[in-house]
């Protein structure tokens, strides 16, 4: 009998699940801290300063969450990926020790802090559509 389904992925192991959720983690609050630290950077076009850190860094974070959620069967990992994420962007929003702030309350500081939430929410909380196989209509087969 030949059907179109493709065979069941085989179950990954402990060690490598735990791996794959220390490297989301790992991965999302290195995305999170250069987010933070690159949001600020402009450039200057036509006397107009462009927010180029703030695109770059809310689009490298998008990518990298959807990487994880498109890579895997699971919800974990993109999950795991979004809290190290958010969880770095809002240690940097506390003043350090000497009272400098990474993330100020003016300017790209707020689109930052709430776009990078607003990313991970979205992208955890996407439902996952499914393909189902089309039945192709062969000559000389039953239905």
């Amino acid at each position: 009998m030949l059907t179109d389904a493709p065979p069941p992925s085989p179950r990954a192991s402990l060690s490598a699940r735990i791996l794959g959720g220390v490297v989301s983690l790992l991965l999302g609050a290195v995305f999170g801290a250069l987010g933070t630290i690159v949001h600020m950077v402009t450039i200057s076009i036509l006397g107009w300063d462009a927010p180029i850190g703030l695109v770059l860094a809310l689009i490298s974070l998008a990518l990298l969450l959807l990487g994880l959620r498109l890579s895997f069967e699971s919800r974990v990992y993109s999950v795991l990926g979004a809290a190290a994420a958010i969880g770095v962007v809002a240690l940097f929003v506390l003043p350090s020790q000497g009272g400098s702030i990474l993330i100020t309350a003016t300017g790209e500081g707020p689109v930052w802090l709430y776009g990078s939430v607003i990313e991970a929410l979205l992208v955890v909380v996407w439902p996952r559509f499914r393909r189902t196989p089309a039945r192709s209509a062969r000559p000389g087969s039953t239905a």
